[in-house]
């Protein structure tokens, strides 16, 4: 549990590092088969999450672009992990498998930040989950788990049918506090649409932006969100 964690950091203070590599990719390797999760998934969202990090970096509450990158592709390799338990409340299953579980290589405010993104509903449920974690999260990074995790939730609903349909996207164009962000498309991506258009709202309340999302078609057909 985040015993463990803090014997990691005893251990590795005198090294000048806070991690074990190697260790942490087959605690993660380990995961990935005991809850059956889909690699191709977690290669993907990796993806679209990393660019919609580069898009919006500007509006993080903490300038640590390596850590915060480091942090979402550890996310996206447990996002959402408590779907093995139970679909509907997967985020709070999700939550507590990875706060009660040892992740070996990681120490225990760096699994308490994944558990946050990787969990991520909606900013009223992280301050609810962070209550008993007060005295070891800042305000501060409580808000900057926040923006990673609302990224996750759009990243994660940018693949909602697991179909990868969504190729690249594109660079936002910046108007004020208005801002469309290109999203190129094969197929069908009507339930993208939908599910991306209900969850950005978690960036936007972050960000203070207010977002449309422009569905680029690869026959050249625009359609906003």
């Amino acid at each position: 549990g985040l015993r463990d964690g803090i014997l990691y950091e005893e251990m590795l203070r005198p090294m000048e590092t806070n991690r074990f590599p190697v260790v942490i990719e087959e605690s993660f390797h380990q995961l990935s088969h005991n809850f059956d999760i889909q690699l191709s998934h977690v290669n993907y969202v990796t993806k679209l999450v990393s660019m919609l990090y580069q898009h919006f970096k500007e509006f993080a509450p903490i300038s640590d672009s390596d850590e915060a990158l480091t942090l979402l592709r550890y996310s996206t390799k447990v996002l959402y992990i408590g779907e093995f338990i139970n679909k509907e409340s997967s985020s709070t299953h999700t939550f507590y498998l990875l706060t009660n579980m040892t992740i070996d290589g990681l120490n225990h405010k760096e699994r308490l930040a994944i558990a946050f993104i990787s969990s991520f509903k909606s900013k009223s449920q992280l301050v609810g989950l962070a209550k008993p974690y007060k005295d070891v999260i800042s305000k501060k990074e409580l808000k900057w788990y926040e923006f990673l995790g609302s990224l996750m939730k759009l990243a994660y609903s940018l693949n909602k049918t697991r179909r990868h349909i969504i190729k690249h996207i594109g660079e936002p164009t910046f108007n004020g506090s208005k801002v469309v962000l290109p999203l190129h498309y094969e197929s069908d991506c009507s339930f993208e649409r939908e599910y991306a258009t209900k969850h950005k709202k978690h960036l936007e309340r972050i960000t203070n932006l207010e977002i449309d999302l422009e569905f680029i078609s690869a026959w050249g057909q625009n359609e906003y969100s």
